[in-house]
């Protein structure tokens, strides 16, 4: 994944990446760390976005699933992509090994967090970078619990490329029946009992380190 601006000829096949690192999760799985760098995204990140997006082909990164399935991991992609620049919301980006994995977009406050996205980026090579999702989700529920909401909420993703719904599951989240909704989405949400709860669990098994007074760098300066 070669990630650059579109008016630059110059080719980076491996970027550095800088930005106003907030987090950094360390995990262990199958014998090896995987460490995951969380960076806040603002509006000024706009042209690093679009470059990302041009960069990032899902049936390229993804080719054993079907087109259907590619399509629709692109488009959950690009409303992350759009939301962020829209600039309203909280948003994130995972790296790892000088790679992004994951994207995420969402607003906190003390009524309620809502997660308005989050969409992983698979490597383009057979090394899996595990838990980028949830290191995403804890960075979020850590921000819903700072908040102190009383509710915290998503819309999950029907019929997509995995089975996200059971996945909120085992997060906590339970599915919301009584309202009005999108047929291509599940509603879901949970109290801020279950969120404490939540965050301790993914804290066993995430080692999650958070960065104050850190130096917003362009996303771009490292890669000259």
């Amino acid at each position: 994944m070669n990630i650059q601006p579109q008016n630059c000829s110059t080719q980076y096949s491996n970027p550095n990446f800088g930005a106003l690192k907030v987090a950094t999760a360390k995990n262990w799985v199958k014998g090896a760390e995987t460490t995951i760098d969380i960076y806040k995204l603002t509006k000024r990140d706009e042209k690093f976005l679009d470059a990302l997006e041009a960069s990032t082909n899902y049936k390229e990164l993804v080719p054993n699933i079907s087109e259907d399935m590619q399509n629709r991991w692109q488009k959950i992609f690009h409303y992350c992509i759009e939301e962020v620049k829209d600039g309203f919301n909280q948003s994130y980006i995972a790296i790892c090994q000088n790679r992004p994995c994951g994207i995420s977009t969402y607003y906190t406050n003390e009524t309620s967090s809502y997660l308005d996205g989050v969409c992983k980026i698979p490597t383009p090579t057979a090394d899996n970078i595990y838990l980028a999702g949830k290191s995403l989700i804890l960075n979020f529920f850590k921000s819903a619990q700072n908040a102190n909401s009383k509710t915290v909420k998503l819309d999950a993703v029907k019929d997509g490329p995995v089975d996200v719904i059971s996945l909120y599951e085992k997060l906590g989240f339970k599915k919301v029946f009584n309202c009005d909704g999108d047929n291509n989405y599940q509603p879901m949400e949970m109290n801020k009992f279950k969120l404490k709860e939540q965050v301790k669990n993914l804290e066993n098994i995430i080692d999650y380190k958070e960065y104050k007074n850190q130096e917003d760098v362009n996303l771009f300066d490292l890669l000259a």
